[in-house]
Formats: C-alpha cells, sequence, structure tokens
C-alpha cells in the first residue's frame, strides 16, 4: 500500500504523479485505501486473535487517511498537503513494523 497506492501518486517532491493515483477518475483513491486498512486489520485479528500495537498502528493510520479530506490524493502536487499524504505513508510502513513485531515473532 505504500509503494503503489501512495507512492505511485507521490512520485517525488520535485515531480508528484496525482494522476497515477488508483481509481482516481471515480474518486475512490482515499476508500480504496481505508477499505485496505480495514480489511487488513481483520486478517492480522483473525490470524493472530490480541495485538494491540498492531490495532493502534491500524487505528492511526485510519484516522490520518479519514483526516486527509483528499479523495483523488491529487493534493500530492501542493506540498502542504503532500505532507499530509507523506505523514499517512508513513503511518502504513509503522503497520509493517508493528505486524512484523507482533505477528511475525509469534
Amino acid at each position: 500500500m505504500h509503494d503503489q497506492r501512495l507512492g505511485r501518486p507521490l512520485g517525488t517532491f520535485d515531480r508528484p504523479r496525482p494522476t497515477r493515483a488508483e481509481a482516481r477518475r471515480s474518486g475512490r483513491s482515499l476508500t480504496h485505501i481505508v477499505l485496505s486498512l480495514d480489511a487488513l486489520e481483520a486478517l492480522a485479528v483473525t490470524l493472530a486473535g490480541d495485538v494491540p500495537d498492531t490495532q493502534a498502528a491500524f487505528a492511526a493510520a485510519r484516522a490520518r487517511a479519514v483526516a486527509l479530506e483528499d479523495p483523488t490524493l491529487a493534493g500530492v502536487a501542493d506540498p502542504a498537503k503532500r505532507f499530509k499524504v507523506e505523514v499517512l505513508q508513513q503511518a502504513v510502513r509503522a503497520i509493517q513494523v508493528a505486524v512484523i513485531d507482533e505477528i511475525g515473532t509469534s
């Protein structure tokens, strides 16, 4: 998710690529990210049961996504809005770390 759904439209700071966002034309880019977070969290809980750090990481990423209010991720071209998308990308990476620590070790 952080490389494809967020990384592709982010591109580089000098060359953002908002038109590469998944489902951009239907206005569902951000919706797909939130739905993926929900589904992946459900999978993690089903596989490992009680994983509080992982669930907290998912909650933080979901809150960042909902607060973004940019359904097509077109804001990556604006430096101020781009920062918010980068923070969401970091929150998604934090999920990966939490999953490795809690589920990968069990």
